[in-house]
Order: structure tokens, then sequence, then C-alpha cells
């Protein structure tokens, strides 16, 4: 099943990543996945809330949307995991790969010159929303 739900997320320009906050609400923000087999992986700031929720909330909500924002497909339920080390650098290998323009150069050189570490989120296990 993991599979078609991955197929339902991905059918947009990009997909909105749900994260909850410590009050329990949740924040939608439009992401550039890059898919891998089952997996999703998503590259942001380090400092950024997404990933700094992420963290103390690893269970996301993710649906295909726009760019603008908009949800386009069903929601699906994943976990999320920041990713270090070799795996850090396989999946930004991935990242860069599938987008050279965007993250292979522009977002690079952004992190290049500020002092913002680059994260790179893997998201699996994706099941219907209960």
């Amino acid at each position: 099943m993991a599979a078609a739900d991955v197929d339902a997320v991905m059918t947009g320009s990009a997909i909105i990543l749900q994260t909850q906050k410590r009050d329990g609400s949740w924040v939608a923000t439009p992401v550039t996945p890059t898919r891998h087999g089952d997996v999703i992986y998503v590259m942001t700031d380090g400092e950024s809330g997404k990933a700094k929720r992420i963290r103390n909330f690893p269970t996301v909500k993710v649906s295909a949307g726009t760019n603008r924002g908009k949800a386009t497909g069903p929601v699906r339920v994943a976990t999320a995991r920041r990713l270090t080390g070799d795996d850090h650098q396989r999946g930004a290998s991935i990242v860069r790969r599938k987008h050279p323009i965007i993250f292979g150069a522009i977002i690079r050189l952004r992190f290049a010159f500020s002092k913002a570490d680059q994260a790179v989120f893997e998201l699996a296990d994706f099941r219907p929303e209960e």
C-alpha cells in the first residue's frame, strides 16, 4: 500500500507538508519533493520552523499540491526522519540530481554563504489518514 500512497502524494508540482506545533495545530508548507522508491526526500534549512517541528513531532501529514500551497490530493500520514552522516550525503545527492538548478546551484550557493545548515528529511511509512 505504501507505493500507492506515495503515488497519490506525488501527483502535483509540489507536496504540502503539514507539521504539528506544540499546541497541537498543524502548519502547512509547500515543499519540493524528490521521490526515490517508496521514500520522499525533502531539503530545507535546518533552523526552519518545519525542521524544528519535525524534530519534536516526526509524524507529518502530506498531500499533493501546488507551489503556492494549495492541496490537490488526498492527505497521507508519514514519518519524517532527519538524515545525518552518510545518509544525509546520499539524500542530498538524490535531491540535487533530480533538481540540479534549484538544489544543485541556487540553494547550494545560499547555504554556502550563510550560517544555516542544510537538512534533508526522509518521509517514509506512508499510510492513509485515519
